[in-house]
C-alpha cells in the first residue's frame, strides 16, 4: 500500500491518538471474530482536530496506522 497521495496527519494530538487506539480495539474485535486478525494490527482513521472520529477501516494488508483529517462534505454536491 502506498500513502504517497494521502494527506496524512504526521503529528497527531493526544486526543487523536486516543481515538486511534479506541478504533483499533473496535476493529480488532471484528477481525478476531472473522478470522483475519494479525499482529501488529493497524487501522486507517479519519479523525477531526478535536479527536472525534469521522470514519475508520481496517483490512489484512494494512502495514501501518494511517491517520487522516476528517473528510469535508460539500452539501452542494448532494
Amino acid at each position: 500500500m502506498t500513502t504517497d497521495t494521502l494527506e496524512i496527519i504526521k503529528n497527531p494530538t493526544e486526543k487523536q491518538l486516543e481515538t486511534l487506539e479506541k478504533t483499533r480495539e473496535f476493529w480488532s474485535k471484528i477481525a478476531k471474530q472473522h478470522g483475519w486478525y494479525k499482529e501488529p494490527f493497524y487501522v486507517q482513521a479519519w479523525i477531526n482536530e478535536d479527536g472525534s472520529l469521522d470514519d475508520a477501516v481496517s483490512f489484512q494488508d494494512l502495514d501501518q496506522d494511517i491517520i487522516l483529517p476528517a473528510r469535508e462534505i460539500d452539501e452542494e454536491d448532494w
